[in-house]
């Protein structure tokens, strides 16, 4: 989990470089992406924090990536390639730190050569009473609770796993086409949906579990699953529901 202001100047100073290359505006850019100027200004200084959602980010970054002419891809490759790395040395700092905290004791006590011969003695005495009194206890352990065991020490550390987004659907429109799309239950745009048209560029949108696409003409529409084309989605004028799950379409 990353701590404090999640910052990456690197990703938007190489989108905002590339908008201005093309002379667009993000006004512009949120006419053809349909994203909210606050998050594009957020994204243009690498401020990735106010964004609601890894999810969201992630799609954000592609549309805006494919809104100046880059490849979503490369640049969501980028990102996560420096996600990770602030993570890595991140886990490292808490480590040290951990370490540090472990190895230099903050309270230091000051005693006198008395009383530590005194605590000393005392301790020994204790030790060698309880060692007549309790005498040492032996593990057994059954074949099963040893297997049981050598599973748990050799499995793997979850949390270092990098989170994955099983369903990627880019969308690519020929003609005006009203889309409205829900991911792992949010709206991306809004509850009302939005309209696009030709002129708009490819778009990705995301999710981890479930991702609901309602379009009012399939004929207008062309997706792209997993890197799998989708052909024909409908009949034309004829609204038509898509959902996905990280297997791949549910036929209604």
């Amino acid at each position: 989990m990353l701590t404090g202001v999640f910052i990456l100047k690197e990703i938007g100073e190489y989108l905002r470089k590339a908008r201005e290359e093309r002379n667009l505006s993000l006004k512009e850019v949120q006419e053809i992406t349909k994203i909210s100027l606050r998050y594009l200004e957020a994204i243009d200084r690498g401020d990735f924090n106010g964004i609601p959602g890894e999810v969201y980010r992630k799609g954000f970054i592609a549309n805006y990536a494919s809104a100046v002419g880059l490849d979503p891809q490369e640049v969501l490759q980028r990102y996560h390639d420096i996600k990770s790395q602030i993570e890595e040395e991140e886990r490292q700092v808490q480590l040290e730190k951990a370490v540090s905290e472990k190895y230099n004791p903050t309270v230091t006590l000051h005693w006198s050569r008395e009383a530590y011969l005194t605590v000393t003695a005392s301790i020994i005495g204790l030790l060698l009473v309880f060692s007549f009194v309790f005498p040492p206890i032996k593990h057994v352990y059954t074949q099963e609770a040893l297997s049981s065991r050598r599973s748990v020490e050799s499995k793997p550390d979850e949390t270092l796993n990098t989170q994955s987004y099983p369903i990627e659907v880019y969308a690519s429109f020929t003609g005006r086409v009203w889309v409205s799309v829900k991911s792992d239950g949010r709206f991306v745009y809004t509850e009302n949906g939005s309209t696009f048209s030709p002129s708009t560029s490819k778009l990705l949108w995301t999710a981890q579990k479930d991702l609901v696409i309602q379009v009012g003409n399939p004929t207008a529409l062309k997706l792209n699953f997993n890197g799998k084309d989708l052909g024909p989605l409908g009949e034309e004028g004829k609204v038509k529901i898509l959902r996905f799950t990280p297997e791949g379409l549910v036929t209604p």
